[in-house]
């Protein structure tokens, strides 16, 4: 809208939608690198105020998302965002061409075959179709297209640790082309009455992806998802499952006695932060993030307490030789995780 309208209002809303961009996650700075792309679409005759307007527009934009970014900067934890980036990506500092060569070979297979599992091979090849049919908004489409190629790119030769989930909002930019090429051949046989050609369309296009939506909706140990992505949200230890549940137990049991918890994990990760959210208000208990797991319980929890203690493990599977007793455990999906808790024993 801000390249092709050239007004301010578009430019201040699109500020403040970068400011949420920028906030909510650091790869959302990608869109602020994109916005040259949008030359693209500014009118055929480009004159240099034309294009004088847009980059001044742009900066305000620009401007205002990195002003909204500094409030972060306030926060005395603030280092700890790009401590978080390098377990995920390369620093500059770190990408000789030795290490770019090394990234494209270990990641660029991965994430193609990641793609062709989450779009399928009948998507990608409306995607490449939709360059061919037909020229309407060949501009629009080469812009969709660098929108994804540029990230992509990036993933490849900057990602230190990749997740199939990284593609997600990269294969919904390609979601627009699909669309394209979908609505011409549909509309092709819908123009001669063939219906059940373009029933029989639909169901060849759509098929893959109604079938991975059913699994993912009611079953989602049995949906076709990328192996690394079935240990993240449904058979590994960083899926959720059974967390409601030990939430709950734990939550009843403060009713009427006040109760520690020694939860694996510091803050930001899997179980800690969970309890933090849903029982940090609660007076009664007493949240004590653990980490690493050992072989003895921390020198405080060793003598008994006038409190019930509880031991929460998430990642850690092997259980460790303290003196406690099973309350809950529960399996993640169809793998070999559990979550379990426990109660120590004080003889």
């Amino acid at each position: 809208r801000l390249a092709r309208n050239l007004k301010l209002v578009d430019a201040l809303l699109l500020g403040f939608t970068l400011a949420g961009v920028v906030l909510t996650k650091t790869t959302g700075f990608l869109s602020l690198y994109l916005l040259p792309t949008t030359l693209l679409l500014l009118s055929h005759s480009k004159k240099i105020s034309t294009v004088t307007r847009w980059l001044a527009l742009l900066a305000i934009s620009v401007i205002m998302a990195y002003a909204h970014y500094g409030i972060l900067k306030l926060s005395p934890l603030f280092p700890k965002i790009a401590e978080k980036n390098s377990i995920f990506t390369y620093a500059i500092s770190e990408l000789t061409i030795k290490q770019l060569t090394a990234n494209g070979n270990a990641n660029l297979p991965l994430l193609f075959s990641w793609l062709i599992q989450y779009m399928g091979v009948p998507l990608l090849a409306l995607v490449a179709s939709s360059f061919f049919i037909g020229q309407y908004k060949i501009r629009e489409k080469i812009l969709v297209f660098l929108w994804f190629t540029v990230p992509f790119l990036t993933l490849t030769y900057v990602g230190k640790m990749l997740y199939p989930r990284y593609l997600l909002f990269l294969s919904i930019v390609l979601l627009p082309l699909t669309a394209y090429s979908f609505y011409i051949l549909c509309g092709r046989f819908l123009n001669r009455k063939q219906y059940i050609q373009t029933a029989l369309i639909a169901v060849f296009f759509l098929g893959y992806w109604l079938y991975a939506d059913f699994f993912i909706i009611t079953d989602i140990t049995r949906a076709p998802l990328p192996e690394k992505d079935r240990t993240q949200y449904s058979d590994g230890w960083p899926s959720g499952w059974g967390l409601t549940h030990i939430v709950s137990y734990l939550e009843k049991e403060s009713e009427h006695n006040k109760l520690t918890v020694l939860s694996e994990g510091i803050y930001g990760s899997l179980p800690t932060t969970t309890l933090e959210i849903y029982l940090g208000k609660n007076k009664n208990v007493r949240i004590h993030p653990l980490w690493p797991v050992n072989t003895e319980p921390p020198a405080e929890y060793q003598t008994p307490q006038e409190m019930p203690v509880y031991l929460l493990i998430n990642q850690t599977q092997e259980i460790p030789p303290w003196n406690m007793q099973l309350v809950q455990q529960y399996q993640k999906g169809r793998g070999n995780s559990y979550i379990r808790l426990f109660r120590l024993i004080y003889d």
